[in-house]
């Protein structure tokens, strides 16, 4: 695998092309579906919300990463893994239960999806963080 360079912006970007065509290929999914979706009780907002979400935390969770690898510290990197796992943790826990308190009408499935769509973003995550990291 190739080293990739944080340094800039432009290379940011070219890093999270993955990130950002995962959260296309989910947005069209669950648009395309919508109505099978609503029919079988599963709330579209709630899964586009998690979309949006998930990917904007995988985001700083990259970031994160690319400041990991150019320190010369060893310990910098499993510091930089830890955060970006409770910052997931708090923000999407805390987004679930903020749903779960204020919704009267919930929608279970629509939360399962949302953690499929966690496992997804940790995937292609960590593959990226293993690029960055080589």
């Amino acid at each position: 695998m190739t080293e990739l360079n944080t340094t800039n912006q432009k290379n940011y970007f070219a890093i999270i092309v993955p990130l950002i065509g995962l959260y296309i290929a989910i947005a069209c999914t669950v648009s395309i579906f919508s109505n099978k979706l609503n029919q079988n009780n599963i709330n579209v907002n709630v899964l586009q919300t998690a979309n949006i979400l998930i990917l904007v935390l995988s985001c700083i969770n990259i970031k994160l990463y690319s400041n990991a690898a150019k320190n010369k510290n060893p310990n910098a990197s499993v510091q930089s893994v830890l955060l970006a796992t409770i910052i997931k943790l708090f923000v999407l826990g805390g987004a679930v239960f903020g749903y779960l308190i204020i919704e009267k009408n919930r929608s279970v499935y629509a939360i399962f999806g949302g953690m499929f769509f966690y496992i997804l973003y940790t995937i292609v995550e960590k593959s990226i963080a293993m690029k960055i990291k080589k």
